[in-house]
């Protein structure tokens, strides 16, 4: 007995007191069906099993390094459908940002680096209400797991001409009235590059945007909408839009802001307010 137990207790000391090891099912790859990631935390770094269902739930393993020694890498489904996220973030309010940005190859059967996201998260008490992130596009081919290799950033041209043809395409499906798509593509990582390329062409396709996603995703609808305030003061309209943005983020301070943008807006507009707009402001 007393043999078995020492041979326990030194088979317990080797493995990692911060080890664990979690499975996750989803549509990882984007082809509809449910596929399978195991998570682990092997010699202090990041161990992915995943089966997934595009590739004949073939078994794929990838070991990732740190980027930050203070926090372990999480992966989790990323916005847009067939992207996972490497993600390094800290997980306290207003805390550093670090992700990267996988989508899954169908042909080569390898998750791609595409973009890395790095910022600061919100942080509600020093009245920072959406993230500040910065988001740089990654050029082909740094794929998952190749630790040893670099990455490198594509030109501003580059990320420009990419931009222009992602709202080319949006505009589009405004102009079909295919509000839904619309819903389902952006992301508060999409908005954050689009506002960078704002201008007077494209002012009122990223303001109807702003306005479809304005119930689902306030914190990305608000970042729009920021922008265009900021840059066209006069736009009362992007005004009204913003307070709604501020009133379903259902956060007390931004629905006072939200009650004085529909002031602002109700000095404006005398006869044409929106009945809401009025009680709202009647419920300050």
């Amino acid at each position: 007995m007393t043999l078995v137990i020492k041979k326990l207790f030194f088979f317990l000391l080797l493995i990692p007191i911060n080890a664990y090891s979690i499975t996750f099912e989803a549509d990882y790859d984007g082809d509809g069906v449910i596929d399978q990631i195991i998570e682990e935390n092997y010699l202090d770094k990041l161990k992915l099993t995943m089966f997934l269902s595009s590739d004949n739930n073939s078994k794929h393993e990838y070991m990732i390094e740190r980027y930050d020694d203070e926090i372990e890498p999480k992966s989790h489904l990323s916005f847009s459908v067939g992207e996972i996220e490497i993600d390094s973030s800290y997980s306290s309010q207003g805390g550093n940002i670090f992700s990267q940005v996988y989508k899954w190859d169908t042909y080569t059967k390898k998750w791609f680096l595409t973009k890395i996201i790095e910022g600061e998260k919100s942080n509600i008490l020093d009245n920072q209400f959406t993230p500040n992130l910065s988001i740089k596009r990654i050029q082909c081919c740094y794929y998952l797991g190749d630790n040893s290799a670099n990455y490198f950033e594509k030109t501003p041209d580059e990320e420009k001409r990419e931009i222009e043809q992602e709202l080319d395409s949006l505009k589009l499906l405004v102009n079909s009235d295919k509000n839904d798509q619309i819903i389902k593509r952006i992301n508060i990582y999409l908005v954050t590059e689009y506002i960078n390329f704002l201008n007077n062409d494209n002012v009122d396709l990223l303001n109807i945007i702003a306005r479809l996603i304005n119930e689902s995703d306030w914190q990305a609808s608000a970042i729009i909408l920021e922008k265009i305030v900021e840059t066209y003061p006069n736009r009362v309209i992007s005004v009204l839009d913003l307070a709604n943005a501020y009133w379903n983020s259902e956060i007390p301070d931004l629905r006072k802001k939200a009650i004085s943008q529909y002031k602002f807006y109700q000095q404006i507009y005398i006869d044409d307010i929106p009945d809401y707009v009025i009680e709202r402001i009647k419920s300050e």
